[in-house]
């Protein structure tokens, strides 16, 4: 467990710099313990390619021990900044203009060996606002393919939202009970995978719809459309909104006039939070600038005149002291 700080001691790094790097734990005792011993290692690359970070897979069953582990924060590993894989799969995103978006690195590589090479993974962490901008580089067209249980339909509903925020197109691919990405591409060939992500690919709405319309009730029902104006509410133009709420009409055989009522409300509503925030960041401004005016005043008169005595009340003070 003491091998790689030994070494890189050795070779003459400072204890504070290899502290900095997150590939070490300080103990009690000041001793050095390899953060990675024991697991296979993933390594982590920025989009240049360059090595950032690195992730970490038990090699026991052992329950009590985190299966994964990641590098945490360092000056050049920022996690919500990083997608695991575009370094290679970037150029193949641009040709096929999509990308098909999974969670763990076995789950980017099994696809990746199978031959589709247009993926990335968020390493097992929530998608970020980042990440999404990062993918937008290079595609428009976004596929979430996460496991069938609720965790994973949780994680592509929140990812919906961040994507659909940046004007972009995402649909989610559900795989059949049991499966994992790495476990499905592992069972099927390059052909059988094309031909299931492009027969199982569904719009954001018709997923919702699909997942959440099971039980025929009207509660049920109106958590849906809202949940789905929610969503729809936050693509940046009116066109794409007007798009999804003639196929949200559809699907929810409801009439397109009201949706776009409820949808015209939840607009409403979000102008009225933004500007409220707005304002107060305008009215915290304000008294930032005020009490920055203030202080040059009362610097002024202390430079120039700190010294100087004045009469007070029949008492003599000197400015400095009154100040």
């Amino acid at each position: 467990k003491h091998e790689l700080s030994n070494l890189i001691l050795q070779k003459g790094f400072k204890k504070e710099i290899i502290k900095k790097s997150g590939l070490f734990l300080e103990r009690e005792n000041l001793a050095l313990l390899d953060r990675f011993s024991g697991r296979l290692i993933f390594p982590i690359h920025n989009l240049l390619g360059r090595k950032v970070g690195f992730g970490g897979r038990i090699l026991n069953n052992d329950k009590k021990t985190a299966k994964y582990i990641n590098s945490p924060e360092t000056n050049v590993y920022q996690k919500s900044k990083v997608l695991y894989g575009l370094n290679f799969s970037k150029s193949d995103i641009i040709k096929k203009n999509q990308c098909y978006l999974v969670e763990g690195y076995t789950d980017l590589i099994s696809l990746y060996q199978k031959g589709i090479q247009n993926v990335v993974a968020s390493s097992g962490t929530a998608v970020t606002i980042d990440q999404v901008r990062l993918i937008k580089r290079f595609t428009e067209n976004i596929s979430f393919i996460f496991d069938s249980d609720e965790a994973g339909k949780k994680a592509a509903y929140r990812g919906v939202d961040l994507f659909l925020s940046e004007g972009m197109f995402a649909n989610i691919i559900l795989l059949p009970n049991g499966f994992d990405p790495d476990s499905f591409a592992k069972n099927h060939t390059y052909e059988e995978l094309c031909d299931f992500f492009n027969s199982n690919q569904k719009d954001f709405i018709s997923f919702k719809c699909e997942m959440e319309l099971k039980e025929n009730n009207p509660q049920t029902k109106i958590k849906l459309i809202d949940s789905i104006l929610n969503s729809i509410s936050l693509a940046p133009t009116i066109t794409i909104q007007t798009v999804y709420i003639q196929l949200a009409a559809e699907k929810l055989n409801m009439d397109e006039d009201i949706l776009f009522s409820e949808l015209e409300l939840k607009r409403n509503e979000k102008n009225k939070k933004r500007n409220y925030r707005n304002q107060s960041k305008i009215d915290h401004k304000k008294n930032e600038i005020q009490a920055s005016i203030e202080e040059k005043t009362l610097s002024r008169l202390l430079l120039n005149y700190g010294k100087k005595i004045i009469i007070i009340d029949s008492e003599k003070i000197s400015v400095a002291e009154l100040i």
